[in-house]
């Protein structure tokens, strides 16, 4: 447990100094206008929430008790529930270019939905639907971002 938690802190280390070099490199991009913003400030958020991340990973390292440490996957039921979840995501990785995201978003989110403990079928359809749907509109139609359409949209 003891070598566990050393790694954890140096992760912790490594991220933060990771985060303060990129942040660095992000404060020399240019930050535009509130009107017309620039390539800037996205990255300096980038940095600054990876740098409170690592922050947050080192103070509770550093204050966990030895004895009480859980397991990186818990046993019976909530580690099948882990592992699924971890698997329909992969699932969605690998399949995101051929199948596509709307179908797939709403195929996965279901899947999770169910993994999770959800039973009412018709809250699992509205939520995976909106889900889809409301993601597709945003990237495609607000944000103007192409995503894989694979079988959803020929």
């Amino acid at each position: 447990m003891r070598l566990l938690r050393n790694a954890q802190a140096r992760l912790a280390g490594l991220l933060l100094v990771v985060a303060a070099g990129y942040l660095w490199m992000a404060t020399r991009m240019p930050l535009g206008t509130p009107a017309l913003p620039g390539p800037g400030p996205f990255p300096i958020a980038v940095g600054a929430v990876v740098a409170l991340l690592s922050l947050g990973l080192l103070f509770q390292t550093v204050r966990e008790q030895r004895d009480e440490r859980p397991a990186i996957i818990p046993a019976g039921e909530p580690g099948r529930r882990v592992v699924g979840v971890w698997l329909a995501v992969a699932a969605y990785a690998g399949l995101v270019t051929t199948v596509g995201h709307t179908l797939l978003t709403g195929a996965v989110a279901v899947a999770i939905l169910r993994l999770l403990g959800m039973r009412c079928w018709g809250t699992i359809l509205v939520l995976a639907a909106g889900l889809a749907l409301g993601s597709h509109y945003l990237f495609v139609v607000v944000f103007e971002v192409p995503l894989p359409e694979g079988l959803w949209m020929p």
